[in-house]
């Protein structure tokens, strides 16, 4: 009985520490939506807000705290999750290929919180170079996976001897999500196709498309396959969508949304923690 006590206390006791920091990020996420002016940015904003809050919870499950965590933030993009970061009181600082970091919007609210936002214009070769010397608690790998056109091994290897004692934090979307499926098998169906569409390559700039989405299979081995120093935990986490577009089409991919979100393999977005192995000197 005694045991059964302890056992009911700690689960209790982890439940409000659960909710506390899920007040605490709330408030995070909400004066971060208040420094955002750009439309376009408050779009981006409402639509991945969801994934911020999930990483950010995640972080907190892991660490316990943010105050003092080194955070890199590999594809910074419009300053939202680092902005997060900081207010929850983590030394972060953010890297971002140019079009990103110089943009006026994202120079003034970088400047405006003290925040280091740097221009890396390329991943494949400049990477490896930034991060030489430098040590991390965590790197925020989020929403770039699925961008990436080249052999990675390097860029891996680089960011795993950055965080020794630490995390990799990836983030990309499920390849199996039931509400992109529709797509995939219409345009099977009418034989226009498969992957990305031809207008898309045409008119979006090429680091913008998502060559490649993942399943969690697929995670598992590309992790398997970079070696034995790369120890990887993937799961699939919920995910949200907001009205664009054509009414009938934003109405059913929502509906699909919140419906597989009861459905592991079918969810909307793959988290994975990427950690040194141990063949990694530490």
């Amino acid at each position: 009985m005694k045991a059964a006590t302890c056992e009911s206390s700690i689960g209790h006791n982890s439940q409000r520490e659960s909710e506390r920091w899920e007040n605490v990020i709330e408030q995070a996420l909400i004066h971060t939506e208040a420094m955002l002016e750009d439309s376009n940015s408050l779009y981006y904003y409402h639509y991945h807000r969801i994934r911020y809050k999930g990483m950010a919870m995640h972080i907190a499950s892991k660490y316990g705290r943010f105050d003092g965590l080194r955070v890199l933030d590999i594809g910074s993009h419009q300053l939202h999750f680092i902005t997060v970061l900081h207010l929850l009181g983590a030394n972060a600082q953010g890297i971002d290929v140019g079009v990103f970091t110089e943009a006026p919007e994202n120079r003034c609210l970088s400047a405006r919180l003290g925040i280091s936002n740097q221009t890396i214009n390329s991943l494949e070769m400049d990477l490896a170079d930034f991060l030489l010397g430098k040590t991390y608690d965590i790197i925020v790998f989020s929403e770039i996976l699925e961008h990436i056109t080249f052999n990675p091994r390097r860029m891996w290897n680089a960011m795993l001897q950055s965080v020794p004692q630490g995390s990799i934090l990836v983030t990309t979307p499920n390849v199996f999500s039931l509400h992109k499926l529709p797509g995939y098998f219409s345009r099977l169906f009418l034989l226009s196709g498969y992957g990305i569409k031809v207008e898309e390559i045409i008119s979006t700039i090429t680091y913008g498309h998502h060559w490649k989405e993942y399943s969690v299979h697929e995670l598992k081995q590309y992790f398997k396959l970079l070696g034995r120093d790369f120890e990887a935990e993937v799961f699939t986490v919920e995910g949200t969508d907001i009205f664009k577009g054509a009414w009938l089409a934003s109405a059913l991919r929502s509906f699909l949304i919140s419906v597989t979100n009861h459905i592991p393999l079918l969810r909307f977005q793959i988290f994975c923690w990427v950690r040194p192995g141990r063949t990694i000197s530490r």
